[in-house]
């Protein structure tokens, strides 16, 4: 009987050291998620769909300053850039799916100015100002290019969660981004997840 028992607890011991070994590499595998390179998830540590984020950077006093579903608008210190963040309904409070960047308009209302932000810089980098080229670079492969006199917009466009282990592990359809620029300048940029 001793022995059954002795057996049993090592039997259950083995397989649950299986169990958790399996476990822990489905984790690191779902950690290493390969992703298209012009994926853009943040812009002065606001993260996409990440509410900590928000109020880390923002601050709870302003974000609650706004109507639940509005848009929020920010600017940085010398309110010379905006960006606005959006929130789809439906979605975690303080959560933005996504931005757009763009140079301020003085004349606006309720565009809140953060102290702390000098300049927007996304979490690849690109900034107001950029040339084409040098956007074009970061955002890698994928995109498509249009033309109009002095104006040139990359596109960049992921959707399905079938067709896409980025979007399933995120739970969202869509992923995009525009980014307008003005005589070889980014003059404003579009990017995040799309409403379903």
């Amino acid at each position: 009987m001793k022995i059954i028992i002795l057996c049993s607890v090592i039997l259950t011991a083995f397989f649950g050291c299986q169990e958790r070994k399996v476990s822990v590499h489905k984790q690191s595998i779902e950690k290493q998620i390969e992703q298209p390179t012009f994926i853009d998830q943040s812009i002065n540590n606001i993260i996409l769909d990440n509410p900590k984020s928000s109020v880390s950077v923002i601050g709870k006093n302003l974000l609650n300053k706004r109507k639940l579903g509005e848009t929020l608008t920010i600017a940085n210190k010398s309110n010379s850039e905006s960006l606005d963040l959006y929130f789809i309904p439906g979605n975690i409070k303080y959560s933005f799916s996504n931005f757009h960047l763009r140079f301020s308009n003085k004349n606006e209302h309720n565009t809140h100015i953060v102290k702390s932000i000098n300049n927007f810089i996304s979490g690849k980098g690109i900034k107001l100002g950029m040339s084409f080229k040098d956007v074009k670079m970061i955002l890698g492969d994928g995109m498509e290019i249009l033309s109009n006199g002095n104006q040139r917009i990359i596109q960049v466009r992921i959707e399905g969660m079938e067709k896409s282990t980025f979007l399933k592990s995120l739970n969202e359809a869509t992923y995009f981004g525009t980014y307008i620029f003005n005589d070889n300048k980014l003059t404003e940029a579009y990017w995040g997840f799309e409403e379903p």
